[in-house]
């Protein structure tokens, strides 16, 4: 029987976390088409195509009454795709996982493709290029290939809390985006001009 209390410690703690995992996803409110977005795009059409965005809004609801802000923003056009992501938490929450680059930016890049062959599953560190943006953050981002196309995955983190006198790893907003063209390559022009591109509004 002894034998057996790592294993059933595992079992309830597995069981224990898949419990917590389902109810905080049962907090987000289901998806709502919206006018408002948190972005304003300088000079965007000009990278990316014309086209119309579409903006859609959930809303967390996290203990002692806050609230968790996610919007979700396409756009299809004559150049190619861009599809947004903007995460915002509530004072004295953090996003899990952000302050890793690397794994922030695989598991993003799943979720905003849709896909379970994962173009970014794969990469490294040094893939990762860094751009200090026109507000001075540093921005990571990383090229890569998807179905024939072009593209890039851009990270903005945000208002790292603080945790004492020490600044918190992880970000309690992050803006990440994904633009894929239909033609031609993305160079390091492009790239900083889109990260420039794409701010919060002020």
């Amino acid at each position: 029987m002894l034998r057996n209390i790592p294993f059933i410690i595992t079992l309830i703690s597995f069981i224990l976390f898949s419990t917590i995992l389902k109810a905080v996803e049962q907090t987000w409110t289901e998806w709502e088409k919206v006018k408002y977005t948190p972005l304003e795009f300088e000079d965007i059409s000009n990278l990316i195509g014309n086209g119309s965005f579409t903006n859609w809004y959930s809303e967390g609801r996290m203990d002692a009454g806050k609230k968790a802000q996610q919007f979700w923003i396409e756009n299809y056009t004559n150049k190619g795709f861009i599809i947004i992501e903007y995460l915002a938490m509530p004072p004295g929450w953090v996003i899990s996982g952000s302050g890793n680059d690397k794994k922030y930016i695989i598991r993003k890049s799943e979720y905003l493709l849709n896909t379970e062959n994962n173009p970014l599953g794969r990469i490294k560190k040094r893939d990762i290029e860094r751009y200090r943006d026109i507000h001075n953050n540093v921005v990571a981002y990383v090229y890569f290939d998807h179905e024939g196309s072009s593209c890039i995955i851009i990270k903005k983190g945000y208002f790292k809390n603080q945790s004492g006198y020490v600044a918190s790893a992880h970000d309690s907003e992050t803006l990440v985006g994904i633009f894929c063209k239909n033609s031609g390559t993305i160079d390091e022009i492009f790239a900083h001009q889109l990260i420039d591109a794409m701010e919060l509004k002020k």
